[in-house]
């Protein structure tokens, strides 16, 4: 499926909802995104993809452009994913919509609140336009 997706150029959506996904499908679909120019949804939640597999999509999303809706919800994502994509939506002006319900972690409130914040930036969105 990741190979597929580095040369798709129309399906804008992929839903992979409890799929059983864990970190090395999130290295696989990280490594799509960083050439993927389609796709703008992509639902990943109720998986196992952990603090490696945040960790690996958020690098992703460093480098890619069109993705502007992301679900992680309930993917055990902790403190380290979640700082990985806190950083990540400083460089990334394209994602608008982040969805982390359900992660654990003393500070994943903190941290999730920090997100929230920088994707309803001003300036974001002034740099997309």
């Amino acid at each position: 499926l990741a190979d597929a997706l580095k040369v798709n150029t129309t399906l804008t959506k992929l839903t992979l909802r409890q799929c059983g996904i864990a970190q090395e499908g999130a290295q696989a679909l990280a490594d799509a995104l960083q050439v993927n120019t389609s796709l703008v949804e992509l639902e990943l939640g109720y998986n196992d993809l952990h603090d490696a597999g945040a960790i690996s999509l958020a690098t992703a999303l460093h480098i890619n452009t069109t993705l502007t809706h992301l679900h992680l919800e309930s993917t055990h994502i902790g403190t380290a994913g979640l700082l990985a994509l806190s950083d990540m939506v400083h460089v990334n002006m394209t994602l608008t919509y982040l969805n982390l319900s359900d992660s654990p972690g003393a500070d994943a409130q903190a941290i999730i609140t920090g997100i929230h914040a920088a994707l309803r930036d001003p300036v974001r969105a002034a740099a997309r336009e």
